[in-house]
């Protein structure tokens, strides 16, 4: 019987397709590339674009992006090209588990594995510009002009607002300066988010207003806003793109930020503080109040005081989760636990006002439910006869960086902003840099930092209205950098000479974080790598020098930005010039 079974039992080749494909969803790339050697029926099996789908969920749900070119959507792809975005990215992030990053090497190669689109030139000006493994572009500033905010828009253009709320766009492939515009004089960009399935860009900008005033009880600043659109041009079309104005519309009070919740709804939120008054140690304070404007292209608002405590220095975010949950999130680090409160929109429907005026709050709303996630750190004893990782929380004296010692100086919150696939999971990322308090004895270029990260999801329960409900969530793992260091940060060019208005030099993205680091009287560029979504071990928090032209003066940098999916580090320069890195 067994020599009878043994003689019937199906080859791996032998399986029917949807049968091998199951099976796929259990290995690995290599364990794919693997079998794809053993024999030419399984290296036709393989060689499918159903397979490499399954790969890039897989990166996709540990937040490893592809490196997609422009615009370009996942199923753009042809199966050569999903195949190499998918092992290019695997072999990426397996090598930065062990080591930093390198420069990128043989770029000139038509291979597509070698290839990073920040690169390409499709122009000989523009192909002057390209070194072995970086590039330079230059941005026409004006005299007296500083860049107040810089990213990428895809691996095709620049985008950045400069102090005097100028808006430029440069595209890489061909050097070309596409487009200068502007809402205002002086106005300041406060969000930007890019639409990827519509190729456009949505910009909100408002006037500057001087936060400095002598009594904050009475502080009622008029705030004027502008929503803008950049639409770029589709695939073949070598037009440049289109700036629109789209919307304008006016606040008062003190906003502490501005959120996209969702472009295709159009769809914006702000939180501002309200009945603010002066707390201890002169920090202002107060409650934390929720301007909600389902279409800002047609009238109608909600304005509510949520009765949250808050001051001036903390961070918030707001988030409208998908369609079908209709919540509207409202996300607090605050060591050391996190706090996410949750209002479903049939919540606020009532207080909706279609006035055209200056909004004002209607009512005091809070919460149907409060979720509260403790952190948990990761800790080494050295002691122990082999070396020990327990997991202990935030508020263990065993914390090297306790919250009292060491607040944050500013936080970063991410979401996924790059292609996905259908049916993916929402994730998010907290990032935040510690400083250590401040003391006398220490001058502030020699404050001592750290970076901390977390991942999150969302609340899967909420409740009825009426009295909030407060419930512990599942506790979050935090990642420390183990070794602290000295950030440089710039100085804010329209501030006066006596204010410490500094911004530290740094840039993060999921998983990753790049930084400008003072070592003795050098200046480095320094890249952290963090554990992926599901990992339950500390590896992974390795700091490494990253190398870099010898012609970059990293004493001129003015902004940084990293693209994680083409390991693309993006520096500008004071006088406009732009330094594009590429790492493997």
């Amino acid at each position: 019987m067994a020599t009878r079974t043994a003689e019937f039992s199906p080859r791996l080749d032998q399986l029917p397709y949807d049968v091998f494909l199951a099976i796929t969803f259990f290995l690995d790339i290599p364990d794919v590339y693997n079998i794809s050697l053993t024999c030419k029926g399984l290296r036709g099996f393989i060689n499918t674009k159903p397979i490499f789908r399954i790969q890039a969920a897989k990166l996709l749900a540990h937040c490893r992006p592809l490196p997609l070119k422009g615009f370009n959507q996942i199923s753009d792809l042809s199966r050569p090209e999903l195949a190499a975005a998918v092992t290019r990215t695997h072999r990426t992030f397996t090598a930065l588990q062990t080591r930093g990053p390198r420069p990128l090497k043989g770029v000139l190669s038509r291979r597509a594995l070698s290839r990073c689109s920040f690169l390409d030139a499709t122009e000989p000006e523009a192909a002057v510009g390209v070194r072995s493994w970086y590039r330079t572009l230059r941005l026409p500033m004006e005299n007296e002009d500083y860049i107040d905010w810089f990213s990428t828009i895809t691996s095709k253009y620049v985008l950045c607002s400069t102090k005097k709320g100028t808006l430029y766009c440069q595209n890489i492939e061909t050097s070309r300066l596409d487009g200068a515009w502007t809402l205002g004089y002086e106005w300041e960009l406060w969000k930007c988010k890019v639409d990827l399935e519509r190729r456009r860009s949505i910009i909100i900008m408002a006037d500057k207003v001087d936060y400095e005033s002598d009594n904050y009880h009475t502080f009622n600043p008029l705030v004027n806003w502008g929503i803008a659109e950049i639409q770029f041009p589709g695939p073949g079309d070598n037009s440049i793109p289109e700036f629109f104005e789209v919307a304008r519309f006016a606040t008062r009070g003190l906003t502490m930020n501005v959120f996209i919740l969702d472009q295709t709804t159009r769809t914006i939120a702000f939180l501002c503080m309200l009945n603010h008054h002066n707390a201890q140690h002169d920090m202002l304070a107060g409650t934390l109040g929720l301007l909600f404007i389902p279409d800002w292209e047609k009238p109608g608002h909600v304005y509510i005081d949520t009765g949250i405590d808050t001051n001036l220095n903390s961070g918030w975010t707001c988030v409208l989760l998908p369609a079908h949950k209709r919540l509207v999130l409202i996300h607090h680090e605050d060591a050391p636990q996190l706090t996410q409160y949750v209002y479903p929109l049939d919540l606020l429907k009532p207080y909706m006002s279609h006035s055209t005026g200056i909004p004002a709050t209607s009512a005091l709303v809070r919460p149907v439910s409060i979720v509260r996630r403790e952190f948990l750190i990761f800790i080494f004893d050295s002691t122990a006869p082999k070396m020990h990782v327990s997991l202990v929380p935030a508020t263990s004296p065993l914390n090297p960086y306790p919250s009292v010692e060491w607040p944050a100086e500013c936080s970063y919150f991410l979401r996924q902003w790059w292609p996905q696939l259908e049916k993916s999971e929402w994730t998010s990322s907290g990032v935040a840099l510690l400083t250590q308090q401040r003391r006398d004895d220490i001058a502030p270029q020699q404050q001592r930092n750290t970076l901390v990260q977390y991942y999150f999801d969302v609340p899967t329960t909420t409740s009825t209205p009426g009295e909030p409900t407060v419930t512990a969530g599942r506790p979050l793992h935090m990642w420390h950098i183990h070794t602290d260091f000295v950030i440089a940060c710039i100085k804010d060019h329209t501030a006066d000479a006596e204010e410490e208005d500094n911004r530290p030099l740094i840039a993060v993205d999921f998983g990753v974080a790049v930084w400008l680091e003072h070592q003795g009287d050098s200046l480095v560029l320094s890249f952290a790598t963090f554990p992926e979504v599901d990992a339950s071990t500390p590896e992974g928090c390795e700091v490494h020098q990253l190398a870099t032209p010898p012609e970059l003066d990293l004493a001129e940098v003015e902004s940084l930005t990293i693209d994680q999916s083409h390991m693309a580090v993006i520096v500008c320069l004071s006088d406009g010039e732009v330094y594009v890195l590429c790492y493997e």
